[in-house]
C-alpha cells in the first residue's frame, strides 16, 4: 500500500466492509486516507466486533479548564443550506458533579433548531425492506449532554431533539447498537458512561466525527470515536475507533431489488 497510514489485518471481511460502505469503487488505501487529517498512523480491523481500531493520532485540543464543547467544522456557513456539523469535541465529567450552567456555547441555539436543512433523506415506509434497520443515529449520545460542564439546560434540551440537524444522521442498526460480535456505537458509549459514573473525579476527553466519503454525501460511511481519560487512572482504557455504517453484506442491493427505493450514501433513501 502507498498510504502513509499502516493498515493491518484487514483481511477479506475488512475489505468487504470497505466495499459495502461506498457507492462506488473504494479500496483500503482510499479508506485510510480519510483519517490522515486526524493524525492516525495505524488502522487495524477487529473481526470480533467488526470495527476498525485507530492509533490515537492528534492530541486533544480542548482546554479542560476553559472550553468544554466544540463543533467540528462549525463555521459561518453552518446555518446555510450547505452547512452541516460533522461532529463534537467535548470534555465529559461525572453527571452528579456537573458544574453550574453558564452560556458559553458559541452557536445560536435558536438558529440551530430553525434551520430547515436536515442531513437525512430518510423515508419511514413499510415497503422498504429492512426499514427497521435504519435508525436516526446520533453523534453525541444524549446521556453525555448531562456530563458536559457549564452547558446550559436550554442548550441541552435543544441539542437532544431528534430533529436536530447538528446531531442526527441516518445510521444502520448494526452500527448504532451492540451485539456480541458486532460492536456498534453503544458498546463504546457504555464504556465511557460506566466509567464516568464510577468516580466523582472522572473526566474524559471525547470526540465523535461522522466520516463522509464525499463531504456532500447525505449519509456518513461511519463514525470515528476517540475517548481519553484526563484524570489518568488505570480504570479506563483509552480508545480510538471507526464504526462502519452498514447493516449486512448486500443490504443495499436487497433494498433496490425488493422495494421501490434505492439507498446510497450520497442521497440516502430515494424512490426509484
Amino acid at each position: 500500500m502507498n498510504s502513509e497510514i499502516e493498515c493491518i489485518k484487514f483481511g477479506r471481511e475488512g475489505d468487504k466492509i470497505i466495499e459495502e460502505i461506498s457507492d462506488d469503487k473504494f479500496n483500503p488505501v482510499d479508506f485510510c486516507k480519510l483519517f490522515e487529517k486526524s493524525g492516525v498512523k495505524r488502522i487495524e480491523y477487529i473481526s470480533k466486533g467488526r470495527y476498525f481500531e485507530l492509533s490515537m493520532g492528534n492530541i486533544p485540543v480542548l482546554d479542560p479548564n476553559s472550553g468544554f464543547i466544540e463543533n467540528m467544522r462549525f463555521n459561518e456557513k453552518l446555518d446555510s443550506q450547505e452547512g452541516k456539523n460533522f461532529g463534537w469535541k467535548v470534555t465529559l465529567t461525572n453527571p452528579n458533579v456537573r458544574l453550574n450552567a453558564q452560556s458559553i456555547v458559541s452557536c445560536s441555539t435558536k438558529k440551530c433548531i430553525e434551520n430547515k436543512r436536515y442531513p437525512i433523506k430518510f423515508i419511514k415506509n413499510s415497503n422498504i425492506i429492512g426499514v427497521d434497520a435504519i435508525h436516526r443515529g446520533h453523534l453525541l449520545a444524549y446521556a453525555f449532554f448531562n456530563c458536559i460542564p457549564y452547558v446550559s439546560v436550554q442548550f441541552t434540551k435543544e441539542k437532544k431533539g431528534t430533529r436536530n440537524k447538528y446531531n442526527i444522521y441516518a445510521q444502520f442498526k448494526r452500527a448504532n447498537c451492540n451485539k456480541k460480535n458486532d460492536h456498534g456505537q453503544l458498546y463504546f458509549e457504555d464504556k465511557v458512561s460506566n466509567y464516568l459514573k464510577k468516580s466523582v473525579n472522572a473526566k474524559i476527553y471525547y470526540e465523535v466525527e461522522a466520516i463522509f466519503r464525499n463531504e456532500d454525501d447525505v449519509v456518513p460511511i461511519g463514525n470515528r470515536i476517540k475517548a481519553i481519560s484526563l484524570d489518568k487512572t488505570d480504570d479506563f482504557e483509552d480508545f480510538h475507533v471507526f464504526i462502519p455504517n452498514f447493516q449486512e453484506f448486500g443490504f443495499k442491493d436487497r433494498i433496490a431489488k425488493e422495494s421501490d427505493y434505492k439507498f446510497s450514501y450520497r442521497e440516502g433513501f430515494v424512490k426509484k
